[in-house]
């Protein structure tokens, strides 16, 4: 399957009626009809997170944006929904995730729920949650016991977060450029504010 027609796909049967959308080569522009200003690739603006699949080659990348609030219900079942569809339509090994939060992040009950996204799959996709908060690293610990492959890194360490993820750090820029476009349609999140100022420093 081309890049282009993984990416329609996704887009397509996650979004729903509630969104309108057109295709620009393999990057879909969704516009969300509930009010938050649209993104680029298969993905949604939300008010307390926003998450977008975003191809690097060989692997792809689910980025998940947090405010400092818990996602809402609505808000966790999109997001869910897209790593479900990825996995009925694609190899989970190519998945990997990058989470950004200023605090926010699952519940017990969603926690629960990634638990059992990891089992009915037997893959446990290497996560990376780059955050400032001692909550969110509380939560990566919870989510450990189930996937000891999601570790916690400070804004500082991007680039080790980068690593984990077996992704080259020439990546950087790219993946701060799509989640600076992420924030649209979301309160201001401290956390990438840092990893824009340290990606203007050090070029990354």
């Amino acid at each position: 399957m081309t890049s282009k027609s993984r990416f329609e796909s996704i887009a397509q049967r996650e979004i729903g009626s509630g969104a309108h959308r057109r295709f620009d080569g393999d990057r879909a522009v969704i516009g969300s009809l509930g009010g938050a200003q649209g993104t680029r690739a298969a993905g949604w603006a939300m008010n307390t997170m926003s998450t977008r699949l975003l191809n690097l080659g060989a692997e792809d990348v689910l980025l998940n944006l947090h405010t400092s609030h818990a996602p809402a219900r609505a808000e966790w079942d999109q997001s869910m929904g897209q790593a479900k569809q990825y996995a009925r339509e694609h190899d989970l090994r190519n998945l990997r995730i990058l989470v950004v939060t200023d605090g926010g992040g699952p519940d017990a009950l969603m926690r629960t729920e990634v638990a059992e996204f990891y089992k009915a799959n037997r893959v446990l996709v290497k996560t990376a949650v780059i955050t400032a908060s001692l909550i969110s690293r509380s939560i990566v610990a919870a989510i450990g016991l189930v996937n000891p492959h999601v570790k916690a890194f400070s804004p500082g360490h991007v680039r080790t977060a980068l690593t984990h993820l077996e992704l080259p750090p020439t990546h950087a820029s790219r993946i701060v450029h799509e989640l600076d476009d992420m924030q649209r349609g979301l309160p201001s999140v401290a956390c990438l504010t840092v990893l824009k100022g340290l990606a203007t420093t050090r070029g990354a």
